[in-house]
């Protein structure tokens, strides 16, 4: 199983409720500068593992995440993470 501890799961201490979450946007690519990159949008961290498991085995990916919010019917995103690289 690949080891997805180095991303922040931690939740921001801004003002949005825990249930206006939801869900994670993730981008990935190839490249570090994102030049190809491409992003989905995860219902939960639980899902982080699946969607990783989809990705083509024995490559290296650059990754970062951020959580997206809710308010009345506008989508809101915060900043994203660090950049993380992930072999699987």
């Amino acid at each position: 199983h690949r080891d997805l501890h180095s991303f922040p799961t931690r939740r921001s201490s801004g003002s949005a409720s825990l249930k206006r979450i939801k869900g994670y946007q993730v981008e990935y690519s190839k490249d570090e500068d994102f030049s190809d990159s491409k992003t989905v949008l995860i219902k939960s961290l639980e899902d982080l593992s699946k969607f990783v498991g989809k990705l083509k085995s024995g490559k290296q990916y650059y990754v970062r995440i951020r959580v997206c919010v809710k308010v009345k019917k506008e989508k809101y995103y915060f900043e994203w993470s660090e950049v993380r690289i992930l072999r699987t």
